[in-house]
């Protein structure tokens, strides 16, 4: 039997609305994008110079507990989603983010009896919020201005601001050699 008549002859076994659904999901599956949670309340940028061109770079990142049970940030998330530019030509280094407090830390301002929902799932008085700390240590060449963004599609809507869903945060550091510079980072002493 050829490979087409057996696909013909099963064809008339399966019911219309099974075909249909099959096509649905079919067709359905070519236009779909990327899925993203809108639990960011936002994000912060801090660079730290250790020693010489190497600096440690944190992301904190800001995340709605509610509705709770839907995960949060992933360190994937935060690698792909920040970017590092420069003014000199330089190949950018790729973020290597380690998220250094999993499960991420409860910063919800509420009263002792109050109850978040990053603690309670089933009852609870406030949304609450959580910060997730990424960090990573990069290699700047000095004499060079550095731009760090981290972008994300959405944001949850109870923050949103109307007309602009998206949601960017950039730093910009400055690796001119001077006195004052070589100081902070451990070059002089």
């Amino acid at each position: 039997m050829k490979k087409h008549q057996y696909i013909y002859n099963l064809l008339p076994s399966i019911k219309l609305p099974k075909l249909a659904l099959i096509w649905f999901v079919m067709v359905f599956s070519l236009f779909a994008n990327d899925g993203y949670g809108a639990h960011l309340k936002g994000a912060d940028i801090e660079y730290k110079c250790i020693s010489g061109s190497q600096y440690e770079v944190t992301l904190y990142y800001y995340w709605d507990c509610t509705p709770p049970g839907l995960g949060v940030a992933t360190t994937a998330r935060a690698n792909n989603n920040f970017d590092f530019t420069n003014s000199c030509g330089l190949t950018n280094p790729n973020p290597s983010f380690k998220l250094i407090n999993p499960g991420g830390t409860e910063i919800t301002q509420i009263c002792p009896s109050a109850v978040s929902s990053c603690t309670n799932t089933v009852t609870f008085d406030v949304d609450g919020a959580l910060m997730l700390i990424f960090k990573d240590t990069v290699t700047l060449a000095s004499n060079c201005v550095w731009n760090m963004r981290y972008d994300e599609c959405c944001r949850d809507n109870k923050t949103n601001i109307s007309g602009s869903p998206n949601f960017s945060v950039d730093a910009q550091l400055r690796t001119t050699v001077s006195t004052a510079w070589q100081h902070l980072c451990g070059l002089q002493t």
